[in-house]
């Protein structure tokens, strides 16, 4: 029916499981036998037509992609990874940056059209993204994709309203320094008492028990005059975050973050003379774990299921896994948290 098959260092040496097993066997012979027999051009390649499709045989994949008309996506150069495929609309890319540093640039894309929406997942941010078309004829899209983060991108003949923002920096971090008031708020096995502390560090190094053994969350909330310089957006900045945060700006819930970054952009006029940033930060469950398996409580409660442990250093009684050994982990907010004035590219 016109599609290009791509056999890749041969074809398959037998058919897949073992339901009708010798019928599908003589059915796959049958088909190989109807490939017809085609001579291998210089560059590798056998290419033989079987009515309006045809089927492509060699070993250098790269060629036969090409031959194919499957066109490479050079974002892969800049450590970029993606999945894309084709709608009634246009083509739709799931873009993710699995580095260690954020991407901030120019990225080409394999479209035919100088029209991208770009959405961020996390939050359904969403807007027209900056293209441009390079000297090769080319497309290039200004993204901004933090480490361990991703977008979609869509190509449509009808673009949004809005312009999907990039920003760059109009001055140097300012560290949101003062009194945080500290509140556990659910979890267990007991809430904490609160506190407050003028330094951020994860909460089971406040010195109680109760907060090395806590899971749950807990409230942070600090108050920080506007800064003496005005931007058009902000960057705030929540640092390491143990280990996922809800965030809210003067009574404004900005969202959820669950990472790895804990980064996020505010409009300017949302500042106000006196500000108050209120984070709702929820740990892991492994420092309640490790309680109950020091205290002996049962809690690995699964029908006919033993609980083996994978790491020698976490066997228990019978071989079987306890956390008991465990030290706390890092839990809460520990900054620190900044403020980066930006302004939007052009």
């Amino acid at each position: 029916e016109g599609a290009t098959v791509i056999a890749f260092n041969g074809w398959p040496a037998d058919v897949a499981g073992l339901g009708d097993l010798d019928a599908r066997r003589g059915r796959f012979k049958q088909l190989l036998a109807g490939v017809p027999t085609g001579a291998v051009d210089p560059a590798g390649v056998t290419d033989v037509r079987m009515g309006p499709g045809r089927v492509l045989q060699g070993s250098d994949l790269a060629r036969l992609l090409e031959r194919a008309g499957v066109s490479r996506e050079p974002m892969v150069d800049l450590g970029l990874r993606f999945a894309r495929r084709m709608d009634t609309l246009g083509r739709i890319y799931f873009v993710s940056n699995p580095t260690d540093k954020p991407v901030d640039g120019w990225v080409p894309l394999d479209v035919p059209t100088g029209t991208v929406t770009v959405m961020e997942p996390m939050h359904g941010t969403r807007g027209n993204g900056q293209v441009r078309r390079t000297g090769a004829g080319m497309f290039e899209i200004y993204l901004q994709i933090p480490s361990g983060e991703s977008l979609l991108l869509a190509t449509s003949s009808s673009p949004l309203r809005e312009r999907y923002e990039t920003y760059e920096p109009d001055g140097a971090p300012r560290t949101i320094d003062g009194t945080w008031h500290v509140r556990f708020v659910s979890g267990g096995p007991v809430l904490p008492p609160e506190r407050t502390i003028d330094r951020l560090t994860s909460w089971t190094e406040f010195g109680g028990a109760d907060e090395r053994r806590f899971c749950g969350t807990a409230t942070y909330i600090v108050s920080f005059p506007r800064p003496t310089i005005s931007a058009p957006a902000w960057r705030i900045d929540l640092g390491s975050v143990r280990e996922s945060a809800r965030v809210r700006l003067n009574g404004r819930d900005l969202g959820t973050w669950i990472g790895p970054s804990f980064a996020f952009i505010i409009d300017g006029a949302h500042l106000v003379a006196s500000n108050t940033l209120e984070v709702n930060v929820t740990n892991l469950s492994a420092n309640r774990i490790a309680d109950l398996d020091r205290r002996g409580v049962p809690w690995k409660k699964f029908y006919n299921v033993n609980y083996p442990a994978r790491l020698p250093e976490d066997r228990g009684e019978g071989g079987l896994f306890s956390a008991a050994g465990w030290k706390p982990l890092d839990s809460g907010l520990l900054g620190p948290v900044t403020l980066v004035p930006l302004r939007p590219r052009k």
